[in-house]
């Protein structure tokens, strides 16, 4: 009988862990959001189980260990952020591989993070949690301005704001606190104490990249690194993701360095993981945060393939069934080609309509891949509140430079589209780079 694989909110747009599944001979059971759709052609795919493990987090916790007892699971896994504490909790308590549950907590909360690394002395930015928006002003005063205010248990940037002043911080910080009440508490456990925060940090004026990273009986491989540009705020929505970037060898060196050096900070022994960080003055890494999961509820797989060669949906899907990597990559694979992703910008709010210039950019021949994530009425809120990203423009180059161009032409040519209450298109900070 093949093993069955407890596959945990993940967005059926992005199908290369149901791909890696089926070439692993896994069935997956497609455990989905009760309002999110379950297409009836996803690779591997046995069952869909509509489960709100959010809001009825006890009640999907006992549908699954009925569904553990008439066939049992071998392993759990997600891809998705806001569900990594509920599968380290049911693997824990279907005695399946996974993280340990405090472990999976403690990456879900970015002042747990700070703290971990602070003890460990790791460069973070200076922070501190916010009781109330007025206290965060306060607190302001005690750090370096400009500071970054954000939720502690945020996703996808959402809520993220930059303030320069203790009055632009307190106005962000009841934007944050609006966020959480709205959205972000949905996906604390209030039982174990979890509630959702306010972080102040300091701003890090630098580069921003990001890690992806396997790990097997604690032994990290650091797959990419990637530029995500130089994003200087008010808000931080996502644009660029390059691999491998222009950097200096020395410099690289010390980010993998620093990744693994955070991992063992936070417990991390097995599975992937996503680490952004800034380089200050260009050289040393600064540490945002690490996620216990595939970036991109699983999109990096391609850039990570297309650039060394490593499947690393495959790597994750063998760790969540505890079998070994066969093989284990190399701590640190050798790029042999850029490959990269860009995130369709919004560009507006309201009543989505589509993509236009999505036949030219399929045409071209970089293009690897689209991938479109919002529907066309979808209603979408200004950012920094987020729903989703309009798609992903997956691409593989000779050089950085070549990608740095094709990006820029995408800019260009392909454009969201709106229905009602559009705004006009306009260049984000975060795809901007300054010379340092």
């Amino acid at each position: 009988m093949r093993p069955r694989l407890a596959l945990i909110a993940q967005n059926p747009a992005i199908r290369y862990v149901y791909e890696a599944a089926a070439a692993e001979d896994v069935d997956v059971v497609h455990v989905h959001l009760p309002q999110v759709g379950a297409p009836p052609d996803l690779p591997a795919v046995v069952d869909r189980v509509a489960l709100d493990i959010f809001g009825a987090r006890d009640e999907a916790m006992e549908e699954l260990r009925r569904a553990d007892e008439q066939r049992p699971f071998a392993g759990a896994l997600t891809l998705y952020e806001a569900a990594v504490p509920f599968t380290a909790q049911l693997a824990a308590r279907l005695h399946l591989p996974g993280l340990p549950v405090p472990v999976a907590r403690r990456c879900r909360d970015k002042l747990a993070q700070r703290q971990a690394f602070h003890r460990r002395g790791l460069a973070c930015p200076g922070f501190a949690r916010a009781r109330t928006p007025a206290h965060a002003a306060r607190l302001a005063a005690r750090l370096r301005l400009p500071v970054v205010v954000k939720p502690t248990n945020g996703l996808s940037s959402q809520g993220v704001v930059r303030a320069d002043t203790p009055l632009e911080v307190e106005v962000a910080a009841r934007l944050v606190d609006a966020i959480n009440t709205e959205t972000l508490r949905r996906y604390t456990d209030e039982s174990t104490g979890e509630q959702p925060g306010i972080l102040v940090e300091e701003f890090i004026d630098g580069p921003e990249f990001c890690v992806e990273a396997f790990t097997h009986d604690g032994v990290t491989a650091i797959l990419a690194i990637a530029d995500k540009g130089y994003p200087t705020g008010p808000t931080f929505e996502e644009g660029t993701y390059i691999t491998p970037p222009d950097l200096p060898s020395d410099v690289i060196d010390t980010v993998c360095a620093t990744v693994v050096a955070a991992h063992k900070a936070l417990g991390i022994t097995t599975g992937a993981s996503h680490t952004e960080l800034r380089l200050l003055d260009g050289a040393t890494p600064v540490l945002l945060e690490v996620g216990a999961r595939m970036g991109g509820s699983g999109v990096v797989h391609l850039p990570v393939a297309k650039s060394t060669g490593v499947d690393f949906a495959r790597l994750v899907v063998r760790a969540a069934l505890g079998r070994e990597p066969n093989p284990m990559p190399t701590l640190r694979p050798r790029p042999y080609a850029t490959s990269a992703n860009w995130i369709v910008p919004l560009a507006g709010h309201g009543e989505y309509g589509g993509l236009r210039g999505l036949d030219e950019v399929l045409r071209h021949p970089d293009t690897v891949e689209v991938l479109q994530l919002l529907a066309s009425g979808a209603q979408v809120p200004a950012w920094p509140r987020f729903t989703g990203y309009p798609g992903f423009v997956l691409s593989r180059h000779a050089t950085y430079a070549q990608c740095r161009d094709y990006q820029a032409w995408l800019g260009d040519t392909l454009t969201s589209t709106w229905l009602s209450t559009a705004e006009p298109a306009r260049h984000r900070q975060s795809d901007t780079r300054t010379d340092a």
